[in-house]
């Protein structure tokens, strides 16, 4: 089996560059490259030489670039393509997959299990030294950068960023991380990921940036997110806001703006008495909030903890925000009514949820 390589990035620059670095280090293998152009997803085909193999323009499935991708991926790994297996004749050598620009690798890495195929050795995720600390915490939106996927699209470039960074083993910076910088970095991405700059990047092996399977379901899981145990430093903090008790829903709108829309990354889960049954998500960076009800608890205790990280700014405003939204003691005796004001972003209280 190759080494398999997954590359993404909010820049197509150093995307190319990485690929490029990544030709030279991995010598006889392939590179399969993903780009969204009007038309549709183009599919690129090549070996080390530069010869092309095969090129082919994609239909969007249901205008989801992330559900395209991971079907053609599946298709392409369990010899379903016309074009066969591109694993099957690289033994030892390499497959370098790009993803398209804006990209989260989540999709690229479900197809490799959804084949039967584990995983791939490493997703290495793209970062720019001079501009990440805007490009994560800022407010941008991919479509004043030109990086869209339509009109319809209006992910802010953070967000993106942050689901990258997620799910990288390697965080490559194409120029050289400030500390704050690089402290950032060490709270949001993954615990275990390796930061390198471009010329230091050599994933001649396995072992360079592998990522455990249980480690990679672990990041995806809101129940279970943690902070990264790095140390607060160079303006960089991270608070861990944890209660056994649900928000107070009407306190809880009041609080977003604090809470999730400002220039922090955020990610965790939380539960009101209006749901008494339901898990709800907590997704935030570069300024936008993503709420959603995750399912029934199960066998977990239901509970409150959010996982918030800023640079500069009021940490403590963050934490009385969070104390505040809490129900009381008293109030979490009361009876609730469902009408919360909340089924815009979880949908309507799930009965068998609440049953449990």
């Amino acid at each position: 089996m190759p080494v398999v390589v997954v590359v993404c990035s909010i820049d197509p620059l150093s995307r190319s560059a990485c690929s490029l670095t990544l030709g030279c280090d991995l010598p006889g293998g392939a590179s399969l490259g993903y780009d969204l152009h009007a038309d549709g997803l183009h599919r690129t085909l090549s070996d080390s030489g530069g010869r092309l193999h095969s090129q082919v323009v994609l239909d969007l499935d249901h205008d989801c670039v992330d559900c395209t991708l991971r079907a053609d991926l599946v298709a392409l790994l369990t010899g379903h393509d016309s074009v066969g297996d591109p694993l099957a004749d690289l033994t030892g050598a390499a497959l370098v997959i790009t993803l398209p620009v804006a990209t989260a690798p989540a999709p690229a890495v479900d197809a490799f299990e959804l084949a039967g195929r584990g995983a791939p050795d490493a997703v290495v995720a793209l970062v720019d030294g001079d501009t990440l600390i805007w490009d994560l915490l800022g407010d941008d939106l991919l479509d004043e950068r030109g990086l869209a996927f339509g009109p319809t699209d209006r992910r802010a470039v953070g967000e993106v960023l942050a689901g990258q960074l997620l799910h990288a083993g390697v965080v490559v910076a194409s120029r050289p991380l400030s500390p704050s910088a690089a402290t950032l970095v060490a709270h949001v991405a993954a615990p275990a990921a390796r930061v390198t700059g471009l010329d230091d990047l050599h994933l001649t092996s396995r072992a360079a940036g592998v990522v455990t399977e249980a480690d990679r379901a672990r990041r995806g899981r809101l129940l279970d997110a943690a902070p990264s145990g790095a140390p607060d430093g160079h303006d960089v903090w991270t608070l861990d806001l944890t209660s056994e008790r649900p928000f107070h829903p009407a306190r809880l709108h009041e609080a977003l703006p604090i809470l999730g829309g400002g220039p922090v990354r955020g990610r965790g889960h939380f539960w009101l008495p209006t749901r008494l049954g339901t898990a709800c998500g907590w997704d935030s960076a570069g300024g936008q909030l993503s709420i959603g009800a995750l399912g029934p608890w199960r066998s977990r205790t239901p509970s409150t903890r959010l996982v918030v990280t800023g640079i500069d700014g009021d940490p403590d405003l963050l934490r009385e925000a969070f104390t505040h939204a809490l129900v009381t003691a008293a109030e979490q005796r009361d009876t609730w009514l469902p009408a919360d004001g909340f089924d815009p972003w979880l949908g309507a209280p799930h009965p068998a949820w609440e049953a449990n």
